[in-house]
């Protein structure tokens, strides 16, 4: 009985720390790359380059108190500003 209470104040010290240290965690970026046929269709030619592609960033959020997972995209500055014109 005593060793039992000595595990559960042990393991209640080690995750105390990550429970209370923040609502939502950035868990990682990656990046969504156009396909060569999304781009011909989109320029209408067929020679595309790799730097025609359109690359889209996403960052994958977790909320710790609901596990909900969140995928949103991060707008680039400059397409953020041609949206504010």
């Amino acid at each position: 009985m005593m060793l039992s209470k000595k595990i559960l104040l042990i393991a209640l010290l080690m995750t105390t720390p990550f429970v209370a240290s923040a609502e939502a965690e950035f868990l990682t970026t990656y990046t969504d790359v156009e396909s060569y046929v999304e781009a011909k269709i989109r320029l209408g030619k067929q020679d595309v380059l790799e730097s025609d592609l359109i690359r889209t960033h996403y960052i994958v959020e977790r909320d710790l108190e609901t596990m909900k997972v969140i995928v949103r995209p991060v707008q680039n500055q400059y397409t953020a500003q041609n949206d504010a014109l």
